[in-house]
């Protein structure tokens, strides 16, 4: 007999190797466009086609009511079910043999963990209950919720509950015929002194599910802020394992999936309060470090993880041993650095003009978090050898070259070169910065020109015709956008992002003013205003070449037709690929311009190696 199958193989085969198109084609009609497809929207009164399907991303949005996911969230929309079943139901319109999957595992489920998940259940029923009867007489819950700004909605989407002073959730439970090993079992009550008591007394009770949503257990939260145990969580019990948990993962996996990426929090509040200001792909680990379990689980819908923990001493610290743990997992990792509050519940309750962009302007690569966070605030006179090993340790292990680089000589800069050196040395590290860059990145000295006086010019001008390249492809996005509605909507969901800041900030009032482009008039009339908003001579003749190519080219049939054509996809892709190129050409001019040419052996050294043809 063949070994059982998991069902996290069943998820990625899903996921992974059907063609998300041939799962949507089964509900509604497609139609091809380019790589993709579009489809009339089954989630809204739709009339265009406002349902886009990336085949190679694997997802799906629609650009009116934002639905979106990946093949199983559609099946779990489009026939109201939840994710398991949106599994099983695929998995037998593919022949996945769905049994060699799960239903062995169902069958011999331990009785005892599906009688906690019923109990996990009720217990759920009773506190979301109770906290709406508990709002309406006790003053200190009422300002509370008011004072964190948890509203209705907050409530309902993440279960939230209460727990009162009387022993309340074990007399319901026992009248839904439940006995009291079996309450034990679940954690929901304990043995005080042989008197069995309610676990939870005078709490906020947020329920934590898994994926499926099968609720595993809770956790209590008081409002007393003089309480000395602020949280009280369900014992470790045969469903709930505090190392495995991932809180909100239910809610945050369409967004996760949408947004390629993930926010980590350290608890309930934080990713509430993201949730506040409209973020949502945002979960947390349940207070403890980050393990394979995690890891495993978040890696099958990103690889692209972003830290945002609290603003102080252990914050700083937990984010150094995340990255330490997530380092070796190839996970591209970013943290959102802030310096405006604690943490980010005080920073958007504080702030009512908080907002997304925000957190994506505080969002930098961790290498620079720990320079800001540690290296910067080291002084040479107290810098311990073991500090200093920690501190190169982590700057060598980082897998972006270029910016190890970077750090490397600001090190160096702040503590003394030929001191960080022969530390490197004596530690038997293996750094070589310089020789892997030139190496990895094929320098040539035909290409770079340098001389001895380190005349960049050639490189500079190098680097403004590709950049002027660039800003003509970035101008066409914006007048295409405004060509074709449809290349407009696949920008957005495609997630492009202008490099320019002038044509970001004028595609995204473009995206925000949506309604008022719907005619040719519209947009013309709309550009004009635009003109009297902008100030800057550079925004106004952008908006006037953008009126002036708009209004000449409203009726150029070859072009729409060109534009309606486009795999936007495609022509994102090799945008990108251009500014790789560019990217690559500032990084050796910065290079080249750091090199000691005070120092003959080293520049003796790098002369030779930037021969590698």
């Amino acid at each position: 007999m063949t070994a059982k199958k998991d069902l996290n193989e069943l998820i990625e085969k899903i996921t992974n190797d059907l063609n998300i198109e041939d799962v949507i084609s089964h509900y509604i009609s497609l139609e091809k466009k380019g790589n993709s497809f579009v489809a009339i929207c089954p989630f809204h009164q739709d009339s265009n086609p406002s349902l886009s399907i990336s085949s190679t991303k694997k997802i799906f949005k629609c650009f009116v009511c934002n639905a979106g996911g990946n093949a199983i969230t559609f099946v779990q929309k489009y026939k109201k079910v939840n994710y398991l079943e949106a599994i099983k139901i695929i998995s037998e319109d593919f022949n996945l043999n769905w049994n060699d999957y799960f239903v062995k595992k169902e069958r011999q489920e331990d009785p005892k963990i599906k009688e906690i998940k019923n109990i996990n259940l009720e217990a759920l029923n009773f506190y979301k209950y109770n906290l709406q009867i508990e709002i309406e007489k006790n003053k200190k819950l009422k300002d509370y919720l008011n004072e964190r700004k948890f509203t209705e909605k907050l409530i309902e989407v993440f279960n939230i509950g209460w727990a009162g002073n009387n022993d309340g959730l074990k007399k319901y439970l026992l009248k839904k015929n439940f006995k009291e090993q079996e309450i034990l079992r679940a954690s929901l009550i304990k043995n005080n002194n042989g008197n069995l008591r309610d676990l939870f007394f005078n709490r906020l009770i947020f329920p934590i599910f898994n994926q499926f949503n099968d609720v595993l257990g809770f956790s209590g939260r008081v409002i007393d802020q003089k309480s000395p145990i602020k949280y009280l969580n369900s014992s470790q019990n045969l469903l709930f394992n505090k190392s495995k948990i991932i809180y909100n993962l239910n809610n945050a996996t369409e967004e996760i999936l949408l947004k390629d990426n993930v926010i980590i929090v350290e608890g309930f509040m934080d990713v509430i309060s993201f949730y506040k200001i409209g973020i949502k792909n945002v979960v947390a680990s349940m207070g403890t470090a980050f393990n394979i379990n995690h890891i495993d689980k978040l890696k099958s819908f990103t690889k692209n993880f972003i830290l945002s923990f609290d603003n102080d001493q252990a914050g700083i610290q937990t984010t150094i041993k995340t990255y330490n743990i997530l380092k070796n997992h190839n996970i591209n990792l970013s943290v959102i650095n802030f310096s405006d509050g604690k943490d980010i519940d005080e920073i958007v309750n504080n702030n009512l003009s908080i907002n997304k962009k925000y957190f994506e302007d505080n969002k930098i690569s961790f290498l620079d978090f720990y320079y800001q966070k540690v290296i910067a605030k080291e002084k040479l006179e107290t810098l311990t050898e073991e500090k200093l090993k920690e501190i190169l340790l982590i700057v060598l292990s980082y897998n972006d070259l270029v910016k190890k680089e970077i750090i490397l000589l600001k090190i160096k800069e702040k503590f003394g070169k030929d001191f960080i050196n022969s530390f490197i040395q004596n530690l038997n590290f293996k750094p070589l910065v310089k020789k892997e860059f030139i190496i990895n990145n094929k320098i040539n000295l035909k290409v770079i020109n340098i001389n001895e006086n380190k005349n960049f010019s050639s490189l500079n001008n190098t680097l403004n015709k590709y950049l002027g390249k660039y800003y003509q492809e970035e101008f066409k996005f914006l007048l295409y956008s405004l060509l074709s509605s449809s290349f407009f909507n696949n920008l957005i969901f495609e997630n492009f992002i202008f490099i320019n800041k002038y044509y970001k900030e004028i595609f995204d009032l473009f995206k925000n003013n949506k309604a008022l482009l719907k005619s040719n008039d519209d947009k013309i009339n709309y550009l004009k205003t635009l003109l009297q908003k902008f100030s800057s001579q550079r925004e106004e003749n952008i908006i006037k070449s953008l009126l002036e190519n708009f209004q000449k080219n409203i009726k150029n049939e070859n072009l729409l037709k060109t534009i309606k054509n486009i795999n936007v996809e495609d022509f994102i892709s090799n945008l990108h690929e251009k500014w790789r190129i560019i990217n690559k050409e500032k990084h050796k001019k910065k290079f080249i311009e750091n090199i000691n040419a005070n120092d003959d052996e080293e520049y003796n050294y790098m002369i030779n190696k930037l021969k590698i043809s």
